[in-house]
């Protein structure tokens, strides 16, 4: 009797977990750095083989967004660029996707392999804005100003610790999200 009711409040208590839409802290694969005065994406060298897209928003703090069910462009303007998935010979298995690349400018041109969006109308960078860059594989975004990204030093990179901003080294960034590989 004592087991089952153990194993009742075990079951209760697993339920509660799963109806309270707990989830996995995002991956750390991501970094942003300037190089050459152009934000560029780092991704973690154990994850190229997950990193299959990449999303950047421009976030207009003073701007009401449309509401997602309205038909249309996005709510702020973006660019995205993804590996496409190749065709499969009848009977087979899909081929594997391109990696992504280990640095990725933002806004420049796809890696090779890849396709960027016919829709993009993000074309430039401006100061008084602050972007949003995502990935695929449950990636923790990371969410920078020109500014921002400006005032890291040399090997520095700026990245995201679950939902919160990280500045640290590039060697560091890799190690920590080794860890996650």
């Amino acid at each position: 009797m004592r087991v089952s009711r153990r194993l009742a409040a075990l079951v209760s208590a697993g339920g509660l977990l799963a109806l309270g839409g707990c989830s996995p802290e995002p991956n750390p694969f991501l970094a942003v750095v300037l190089v050459d005065d152009r934000p560029t994406l780092v991704v973690a060298n154990c994850a190229l083989n997950r990193v299959e897209s990449v999303t950047l928003w421009e976030i207009d703090r003073d701007a009401s967004p449309a509401p997602a069910t309205e038909p249309g462009p996005p709510p702020y303007p973006d660019w995205r660029v993804w590996a496409p998935v190749p065709p499969a010979s009848r009977g087979a298995l899909p081929a594997s996707l391109p990696d992504a690349p280990a640095r990725l400018e933002l806004l420049g041109p796809p890696p090779p392999g890849w396709q960027a969006g016919a829709d993009n109308s993000l074309r430039e960078f401006r100061e008084d804005r602050e972007y949003h860059v995502f990935a695929s594989s449950r990636t923790a975004a990371v969410d920078f100003t020109l500014a921002r990204l400006r005032q890291l030093k040399a090997g520095e990179v700026l990245s995201a610790v679950n939902y919160d901003e990280r500045v640290e080294s590039e060697e560091d960034f890799q190690k920590r999200a080794g860890k996650f590989c």
